[in-house]
């Protein structure tokens, strides 16, 4: 029973790790497209969206 346990709530966290990466990088997507569409550099706009204060949505 245990075991069951165990592994039921492994497959739970991950589920939810990839649900949460999946909502970081849409967000880091949109980020993106709006600084493109404001006209902004390159390199830039790569350390906008790596920043981990990306969240400028």
């Amino acid at each position: 029973m245990l075991l069951v346990v165990g592994a039921l709530t492994d497959v739970l966290v991950a589920a939810q790790t990839r649900s949460d990466l999946d909502t970081r990088l849409q967000a880091r997507a949109a980020v993106a497209a709006q600084l493109v569409e404001q006209g902004v550099r390159q390199g830039e706009l790569v350390r906008q969206v790596e920043s981990p204060t990306s969240s400028r949505s």
